[in-house]
């Protein structure tokens, strides 16, 4: 026996969920992105200088792409935090990489991808 799923989503159809050019949330891909740790160079964005000496958690939003690299111009930061906090983690972004998202049609699709990044200050020598 066959059953058919159908999707109704704030009016979207099913063909909704197989545009490569759209930005899917989480909820709506097969299998969401991952962090590709052998592909990135960099674990955790460097501490930057002029912060204050206290744990500083940033939250980001960004789109990963169907190539598995972060879509800048998508980049923003959800809540008010130093001006260096924001270049820090807007500067690790360029070198991280993503096991991109796949969409309901099996193919890769641009996910969209809300990330906390903690800066713990560094330990004294």
């Amino acid at each position: 026996m066959m059953v058919l799923s159908i999707f109704v989503l704030e009016g979207c159809t099913l063909q909704d969920f197989n545009d490569p050019a759209r930005d899917y949330p989480e909820y709506q891909v097969r299998v969401p992105v991952e962090f590709d740790t052998l592909a990135s160079p960099m674990s955790e964005p460097e501490w930057p200088s002029g912060l204050p000496m206290r744990r500083l958690v940033v939250q980001a939003q960004f789109v990963v792409d169907t190539m598995g690299r972060v879509d800048m111009s998508t980049y923003r930061v959800l809540y008010i935090v130093p001006p260096a906090a924001e270049r820090a983690v807007e500067n690790f972004l360029h070198h991280l990489r993503f096991i991109p998202a796949v969409g309901l049609n099996h193919r890769k699709v641009r996910q969209v991808v809300q990330w906390s990044f903690v800066f713990e200050p560094p330990m004294p020598m």
